[in-house]
């Protein structure tokens, strides 16, 4: 039994840790480069001077004086659940070996049952056609937000159970030569953390997010 090894990754880009790579765009047709080397909205680069810009405007750095930051309805982050409840993986195998003759035979069992695996969840999806205004957040909160806010959520369980053989054929000076099949199963709600999300993020859509392989 372990505990879900995720290491916070996601929080090395969450706000307002890194509001330089959060950009709100305006309600506008013309969009002028921002050109800055002196600051988050900085209007000129070098000698000369630059438009103000009216393009992918950096979210200003936030007041932290009172200790409470309120998340700007364009910014994007991530966050995890208040409490949080970490989970943990059943890790388990049962391997029987036999040689006979200059062969070799192996067979067994590998499983493991993961209890509240880490999904990234958008917290904030919106049920189709409704757009930033229908996001579980905004019609919550009465706030219109349209950046990207994902959790990153213990969420149910998930399995992988397989049965695992090799065949090794021993030869002479010592070398060998072997088959090795696999034949497998995994029941999950994202497959892989790091490069995947959950598709289907409102509350009665939650049990479309199951997905299986056979291997």
């Amino acid at each position: 039994m372990s505990a879900d090894p995720n290491n916070w990754r996601y929080f090395r880009n969450a706000y307002p840790s890194a509001v330089i790579s959060n950009n709100a765009v305006p309600n506008s047709s013309s969009y002028i480069p921002i050109a800055s080397l002196t600051g988050t909205n900085g209007t000129a680069l070098g000698s000369g001077s630059y438009p103000v810009p009216t393009g992918l405007v950096n979210i200003p750095p936030p007041n932290i004086s009172s200790g409470v930051i309120p998340l700007p309805t364009t910014a994007s982050t991530t966050t995890i659940p208040n409490p949080f409840n970490r989970g943990f993986i059943n890790s388990y195998n049962l391997t029987f070996e036999q040689q006979y003759k200059q062969f070799i035979l192996q067979i067994g069992y590998v499983g493991a049952y993961d209890v509240r695996p880490l999904v990234n969840m958008n917290i904030n999806a919106s049920p189709p056609g409704k757009g930033a205004a229908g996001g579980l957040l905004s019609t919550s909160l009465g706030k219109v937000y349209t950046g990207t806010i994902n959790s990153l959520t213990p969420f149910k369980n998930s399995s992988y159970n397989s049965m695992q053989t090799k065949v090794t054929r021993l030869v002479s000076n010592g070398s060998s030569f072997g088959f090795v099949w696999t034949w497998s199963k995994a029941l999950d709600y994202e497959s892989n953390e790091e490069t995947q999300l959950a598709q289907f993020p409102i509350p009665n859509l939650l049990a479309k997010e199951l997905r299986t392989g056979q291997f």
